[in-house]
């Protein structure tokens, strides 16, 4: 990544795995918030959520997840 790009990412959280509504049911496919925090110390945080959503992307992955969203800026 280029400085000044963007990455811009949304996926399942570690605590996905009761909700059943898609994603990995492995732990080690999911993410923590400190693997994206340690992963990006550098980087300009723009957006960071971690929490509930609601998910209509077919029918593997619909319904009450849980969630990362990241947006950071390479500096």
């Amino acid at each position: 990544m280029k400085p000044g790009g963007f990455f811009v990412a949304e996926v399942y959280s570690i605590h996905q795995i009761p909700y059943k509504s898609g994603g990995p049911q492995a732990l080690e496919l999911l993410y923590s918030p400190e693997e994206f925090l340690q992963i990006y110390a550098d980087w300009r945080i723009v957006h960071f959520f971690m929490g509930e959503e609601v998910r209509h992307e077919g029918d593997l992955h619909n319904g009450l997840s849980h969630v990362i969203q990241f947006i950071g800026q390479k500096r």
